[in-house]
C-alpha cells in the first residue's frame, strides 16, 4: 500500500510539516506491514517505562553476584567453540594450521576448566586457568598475524562458508584473550575478600579497595570485549550460532551495566560498613514463623557498632525485646488489632506496616523512647537468614554451654525450644516431626536449665552469634564468599533482609536495589496481601497460603478484581508452637480508589478478648490517623482506609489446625484499560500514521517481607475482547481466558499486557 501524494505543494508549509510529509512517504510503508511482535517498539517502550518508574528490579541487570560466575561460562558456550580456529588453511602450510588447532584445543580446555572452577566457587584455580587460557589465545593471535590480510580480504568474498568464517579468526582469538582476562579480573575481585590468607592481616577497607580496583579492570575489559563482539560479522558465522551470538552481544552490554552497579555499590558499602565513619545499627530479629507486616515478631534485637570496617561491639540483650519495656518513658496506645494482646504499644510490636521505612522509623522512635541510643539505621533479618548462614559456614558447636550443635536443619526448633521452654518441660517430649528436629540434649533437657533460665531466655542467640563471628576469619574464603554473596543476594531480593539508613545516599541505594522493603508506585494495578499474626503462636510456619487473583475486563473496558485467599493450617493440634489457632489481621493493599463490592470468609475474635482502649498518649493521632478513620463495610465488617497511596481492605482471619479458611474480595478497580504505552519518540512517530489504538494493563504484586509458604496465580477474563499483542513475562500464557498456574510468591512480581483494537 502506498500513501497518496498531496495534490499540490504549498510553499508556505512549515519545515515540520514538510518533514512529516516526507517521513510518511519514505519511512512508513516499510514499517506498516510488520507484525506487532516483529516491531520491538512495544517491548522497548515497556521496559523504558519500568526503568523510569523504578517499580520492577527485574527489568535491568542490577547487582547480581551470580552474574560474575556464569557470564564466563555463557560466553564460552555461545561464542568460543565455533570450530572457528580449525579452518585456518588459507595461504599457509598444514603445519601452521595444525599448530593453531592444537593451541585452540588447549585454550578452550583451560577456558572450560576456569568456568567450571568459577561456577563451583574455587576462584583461585579459576583465576589460574583463565590466565593460562589467555596466554594460549595470545599465542594463537600471534600465529594468525602471519596470515596475509589481503588473502583474508578476498576470502570474505568467497561463497565457501569455511573461508568466510576464517576471516573472523583473528577477531575471535582477540575475544578469547579478553574473555580469559575478564575471568582473571573477576576471580581476583572475589578473592579480595579472602581475609583468612596465611600470614596476611587484611582489613575490610583494604579488601574493598582491592575489590573495586579489580572490578574497574573487569569493567574496562568488558567494554573492550563488547566492542570486539560488535565488530564480528554475524552473517559469516555458522547459521546455528548466529542467534546465540546476537544474544551474546546483548549479554555483554548487560555485564557492563552490572559491573557499573557493583562499583557503585562497593563505594557505598564502605560507608555502610563504617570504613570512613563509625556506624551504629539496630539489628532486629524478626521471627517469620510469627508473621508481622514487615517480616515477623521481634523477639530479639542487637546493637551493632562498626568501626573502620570491623565489628567492634555486638550486644544482644539476654532478655530479648521485652527488656526495652523497663526504660520506656512514654505510654502509647496500641493500634486496635494489637489490643488482642495489649492495650499499649511497645518496641516489639512497632513493625506494624509492610513498608519497611515506616516500620523502621517507628522502631527507632520506640527504641530511643526506651532509653536506647540513636542509631544510623535498622537492619531486619529472619530465621531464614540464620539458616542460610549455617548452610554456608557449617554447624556451630555450642556443646560446652548447651550440649548441642546447631545446624541449618535444627536451628529454628532448637533455639525456639530453649527460648520458650520456661516452665514447659513437655516441649522436649514431643515425638512429632517437629520434636524429631531437636538434638538429643534438648529432648532430654541436658545442660539446658542454667544458661537458659527465665531471666535470660535469649542468651542462646548471643552465644550463636558470638561463635559465628569468632569463626568467620577462618571460614570466610574464596569458596565460601561466593556462596555467602549468593545467599545474601537471594535473601535481600526475597525480603528476608531489610535495610533502612538515616544516611540519604545509602537509603537511596537500598531503595534503588529493592532492598529497602518499600511499597512501590504502580502505574496501573497493584496487589499486596499482608498477614499479621496476633496471639497465634508460631503457626505461620505451617500455614500454606494460596492467592488467586482474577481480573475481568467488561465490555466497556472497566476492570473488576476477584481475589481469593486460601489459608490452610497444616499443623497438628497440641503440637508445641505450631499446633495452635492462627489469628491473623489480614490487610489487602490495592490501587487507591478501588471500591469494595463484596467480602466474605472473615471471622473475628470474641470482643471480650480485646484489652480496653488506652486513653493515654496521642501518637495515634499522627501515624495511625488514616487507620483510625477507616470506614466499615457493614456486610462484612471489613475496614477500608487509605495508606501509602493505596486503598486497604482489612479484617480478621482465624484458622485452626487441620482447617482451611477461604477469604474472597471482589472490588472494582479505579481505572479502565489505559490507552497508550509511553510518551516517547517512537510512540509519537507511530501515532502519526496508525489508526490502531493500543491499550495496556499492568499488575505489580508485592510479596510480604518474611513470608515463605505462599503461591500466587493470576488470570484474565477478557470480555472486552481487544487482541493481546504482547505480554510480559513471555511465558505468561494469557490468551483470552484465565490462567491457573500457581507459582511461589517469594519476591515481587510484575505482569504487563498490550492490547490492540
Amino acid at each position: 500500500m502506498k500513501f497518496n501524494q498531496p495534490e499540490e505543494k504549498t510553499p508556505r508549509l512549515s519545515f515540520r510539516r514538510r518533514f512529516l510529509s516526507g517521513l510518511k512517504r519514505i519511512t512508513l510503508p516499510r514499517l506498516r506491514f510488520k507484525k506487532p511482535k516483529q516491531v520491538p517498539l512495544f517491548k522497548q517502550v515497556d521496559f523504558n517505562l519500568l526503568r523510569e518508574d523504578e517499580i520492577w528490579p527485574g527489568n535491568k541487570p542490577g547487582l547480581s553476584w551470580r552474574y560474575f560466575f556464569y557470564f564466563a561460562l555463557t560466553l564460552l558456550i555461545l561464542a568460543i567453540p565455533f570450530k572457528l580456529l580449525s579452518y585456518y588453511y588459507l595461504a599457509r602450510p598444514d603445519g601452521l594450521r595444525q599448530d593453531v588447532i592444537a593451541q585452540s584445543k588447549i585454550a578452550l580446555s583451560r577456558m572450560f576448566s576456569g568456568s567450571q572452577q568459577a561456577a563451583s566457587g574455587d576462584l583461585s584455580l579459576s583465576g589460574q586457568d583463565f590466565s593460562q587460557a589467555a596466554d594460549s589465545f595470545k599465542q594463537i593471535s600471534s600465529e594468525l598475524d602471519q596470515i596475509d590480510e589481503l588473502v583474508l580480504t578476498f576470502a570474505a568474498l568467497s561463497s565457501d562458508p569455511e573461508k568466510k568464517l576464517a576471516t573472523q579468526g583473528k577477531k575471535m582469538a582477540d575475544i578469547g584473550i579478553k574473555t580469559a582476562e575478564l575471568g582473571v579480573s573477576l576471580s581476583q575481585a572475589m578473592q579480595s575478600f579472602s581475609i583468612a590468607q596465611s600470614g596476611e592481616d587484611k582489613s575490610l577497607s583494604t579488601a574493598i579497595d582491592n575489590f573495586i580496583n579489580n572490578i574497574k579492570a573487569a569493567r574496562g575489559q568488558a567494554q573492550d570485549l563488547s566492542s570486539d563482539l560488535s565488530s564480528i560479522k554475524t552473517d559469516r558465522l555458522p547459521t546455528e550460532y548466529q542467534s546465540a551470538f546476537n544474544e551474546l552481544k546483548t549479554r555483554s552490554q548487560d555485564l557492563i551495566i552490572a559491573l557499573d552497579e557493583v562499583l557503585d555499590f562497593a563505594s557505598q558499602a564502605k560507608e555502610l560498613l563504617g570504613v570512613n565513619q563509625d556506624r551504629r545499627y539496630l539489628l532486629v530479629f524478626e521471627n517469620n514463623n510469627e508473621l508481622r507486616a514487615s517480616g515477623g515478631f521481634i523477639g530479639s534485637y542487637a546493637l551493632l557498632d562498626i568501626k573502620s570496617g570491623k565489628i567492634k561491639n555486638l550486644t544482644i540483650p539476654a532478655g530479648g525485646s521485652y527488656e526495652t519495656a523497663g526504660g520506656m518513658r512514654v505510654v502509647v496506645p496500641a493500634p486496635d488489632p494489637l489490643r488482642l494482646v495489649s492495650s499499649l504499644w511497645y518496641f516489639w510490636d512497632a513493625n506494624w506496616w509492610p513498608d519497611w521505612e515506616m516500620s523502621a522509623k517507628n522502631l527507632m522512635w520506640f527504641y530511643e523512647k526506651s532509653d536506647g541510643p540513636t542509631v544510623d539505621g535498622v537492619i531486619a533479618i529472619t530465621p531464614t537468614v540464620m539458616e542460610g548462614l549455617l548452610k554456608v559456614f557449617g554447624p556451630v558447636d555450642l556443646q560446652a554451654d548447651y550440649g548441642v550443635t546447631v545446624d541449618a536443619d535444627n536451628f529454628w526448633a532448637t533455639t525456639q525450644a530453649i527460648i520458650e521452654k520456661n516452665g514447659q518441660p513437655e516441649l522436649y517430649q514431643s515425638t512429632s516431626n517437629w520434636g524429631k528436629q531437636l538434638p538429643e540434649a534438648v529432648r532430654t533437657n541436658q545442660k539446658i536449665a542454667q544458661p537458659a533460665d527465665k531471666k535470660e531466655p535469649k542468651k542462646i542467640l548471643g552465644a550463636l552469634f558470638d561463635k559465628l563471628l569468632s569463626d568467620l576469619p577462618q571460614k570466610l574464603n574464596s569458596q565460601t564468599m561466593p556462596e555467602l554473596l549468593k545467599m545474601v543476594s537471594d535473601d535481600l531480593n526475597q525480603k528476608q533482609i531489610l535495610l533502612y539508613f538515616s544516611d540519604s545516599k545509602l537509603q537511596q541505594k537500598a531503595v534503588a536495589n529493592s532492598w529497602a522493603g518499600k511499597m512501590k508506585v504502580a502505574p496501573d494495578d497493584y496487589l499486596s496481601v499482608v498477614d499479621t499474626n496476633i496471639g497465634g503462636g508460631k503457626t505461620d510456619r505451617v500455614i500454606k497460603e494460596k492467592i488467586d487473583y482474577q481480573v475481568t475486563i467488561n465490555s466497556q473496558g472497566r476492570l473488576e478484581a476477584n481475589l481469593t485467599i486460601n489459608r490452610e493450617h497444616q499443623g497438628r493440634k497440641g503440637e508445641p508452637f505450631t499446633g495452635l489457632r492462627n489469628v491473623d489481621w489480614l490487610r489487602v493493599y490495592v490501587p487507591q480508589g478501588a471500591k469494595l463490592i463484596a467480602a466474605s470468609g472473615f471471622s473475628t475474635p470474641d470482643a471480650a478478648a480485646f484489652k480496653p482502649v488506652s486513653e493515654v498518649g496521642d501518637i495515634n493521632a499522627t501515624i495511625l490517623a488514616t487507620e483510625m478513620k477507616a470506614k466499615l463495610d457493614s456486610a462484612s465488617n471489613t475496614k477500608i482506609y487509605n495508606e501509602n497511596n493505596k486503598t486497604v481492605f482489612a479484617n480478621w482471619s482465624i484458622v485452626d489446625p487441620g482447617q482451611t479458611a477461604t477469604i474472597n474480595l471482589r472490588y472494582e478497580l479505579p481505572f479502565t484499560l489505559r490507552e497508550g504505552i509511553n510518551k516517547g519518540f517512537w510512540f509519537w512517530i507511530k501515532s502519526l500514521w496508525s489508526k490502531e489504538k493500543i491499550y495496556r494493563y499492568s499488575l505489580l504484586v508485592q510479596s510480604q517481607p518474611g513470608a515463605l509458604n505462599r503461591e500466587f496465580a493470576w488470570g484474565l477474563n477478557n470480555q472486552y475482547r481487544p487482541q493481546i499483542i504482547w505480554q510480559y513475562p513471555e511465558n505468561l500464557g494469557i490468551i483470552e481466558g484465565r490462567s491457573n498456574n500457581l507459582t511461589p510468591l517469594l519476591s515481587d512480581r510484575y505482569y504487563y499486557l498490550l492490547f490492540k483494537d
